[in-house]
């Protein structure tokens, strides 16, 4: 019982933290926030390590503080490296850095396995205060561009830019304005996404609860139930932990939009007459003719898609 309340104070201060951090990082900044999250992490893990014997509540209040510094880098750390980069590579940017998740399991899993018996515990516990070396890391890197844009900071959004290319500053173009920020309320995603909301809801639900089970208790189950020993608890998670980047990174490169779908999709919309969709065929603010001959691919390619189904369905 004791220590499922510890593990449910970590996960508890992991969906604060989120909520937290993401409006602080909206506020202060990424690279800001980045940063205090950091030492959030960094000090209630080193009061972790001097908890006395038998003091699981202050642990769980603890491990609630480090779960809240968790929560805050798993929701600052994509935007902040995201917005460095073009659109078509933020997906599979997102995948890579998703990829540490696993790899810190199996750095963790090499730890146990060969310094478990001589550090104990505290030791284990202390050597999560190392995350302390990104401060200085973070000195040299500026922050996000599009965070500086939006508060009026053009200069530095631009030496930003500068940075991240590796160019003089007098070689950025100027920047394109931000569109405008319109703010809404939660009910209009269950307004406009009735059916999907609940399929990504549950399945988001489902994989967090089944992941995070594995990660929690997997490897007090093998120990206890199992009557495995330590070394190879961790050498199983090691194994386990190797697939995820495959996994994590193919998923980043692959979840992009079907443009052509996009496209059949925008074009159906337009010919019932949908005046708010209307503007979508021409988003993309090409030429009047350049519009026109997309036009007429489009419309063809339809066509041709219409008469085979027609065909499969009156042979």
């Amino acid at each position: 019982m004791q220590s499922g309340i510890i593990l449910a104070g970590a996960g508890l201060g992991t969906v604060l933290g989120s909520i937290t951090w993401g409006r602080l990082a909206d506020k202060l900044g990424r690279k800001t926030a980045f940063i205090w999250c950091i030492v959030v992490l960094v000090v209630f893990t080193a009061a972790s390590a001097l908890t006395p014997v038998n003091g699981w509540i202050l642990l769980t209040i603890l491990r609630t503080g480090v779960g809240f510094g968790v929560g805050g880098l798993n929701i600052t750390s994509v935007p902040y490296v995201q917005e460095f980069v073009p659109a078509k590579q933020r997906g599979l940017l997102a995948g890579l850095t998703s990829v540490f998740i696993p790899a810190g399991i199996f750095l963790g899993g090499l730890v146990t396995k060969y310094l478990g018996g001589p550090l104990g515990w505290r030791g284990l516990i202390a050597i999560g205060c190392i995350p302390i070396v990104l401060l200085a890391w973070a000195k040299f890197i500026p922050e996000s561009p599009r965070f500086l844009q939006s508060h009026g900071r053009e200069d530095e959004a631009r030496k930003a830019y500068a940075w991240a290319m590796e160019i003089p500053v007098e070689q950025v173009a100027a920047l394109p304005p931000l569109p405008k920020e319109t703010s809404a309320s939660y009910s209009v995603i269950f307004s406009r996404h009735p059916r999907q909301l609940p399929v990504v809801a549950l399945g988001s639900f489902c994989f967090i609860l089944g992941s995070f089970t594995v990660q929690s208790w997997g490897q007090t189950l093998l120990g206890q139930s199992f009557k495995f020993d330590a070394g190879t608890v961790a050498t199983l998670f090691m194994l386990v932990s190797l697939g995820d980047p495959a996994g994590t990174s193919r998923v980043g490169v692959d979840l992009r939009p079907d443009r052509t779908a996009l496209d059949h999709a925008r074009l159906r919309r337009h010919r019932r007459g949908r005046g708010a969709d209307r503007g979508a065929v021409y988003a993309d603010g090409a030429r009047r003719s350049d519009r026109q001959r997309w036009h007429r691919v489009l419309r063809r390619d339809l066509h041709r898609h219409d008469v085979r189904r027609r065909r499969v369905r009156h042979p």
